[in-house]
């Protein structure tokens, strides 16, 4: 997990009333496609297009929702990630 991230976002949530149940990277897998991407993206940071990386062939875009499948379902039975390009936090009101 990313332990940065969870410093800063725990004990807000905890002042709040939540515990915390479970966090983990996500996106995991693609990473290193996501940076490859934004590394060879041509332009400078003014002319960037960040839709550019939503235009997929159909058969590409089937291929990466498959490799999303198979994170979700890593994570469903408790595998956690420790890098990614997002964060899952699920956390639950105390009670009482």
């Amino acid at each position: 997990m990313n332990t940065d991230i969870t410093v800063a976002v725990t004990p807000p949530l905890s002042q709040a009333g939540f515990d915390i149940v479970r966090v983990t990277s996500f996106v995991s897998l693609l990473l290193p496609l996501i940076m490859l991407s934004r590394i060879s993206a041509k332009g400078t940071p003014q002319t960037y297009d960040p839709r550019s990386e939503f235009r997929l062939s159909p058969r590409v875009n089937a291929i990466l929702a498959g490799v999303m499948n198979i994170e979700r379902r890593l994570i469903q039975r408790g595998i956690s990630f420790p890098v990614g390009s997002s964060l899952l936090l699920i956390a639950r009101r105390q009670v009482g």
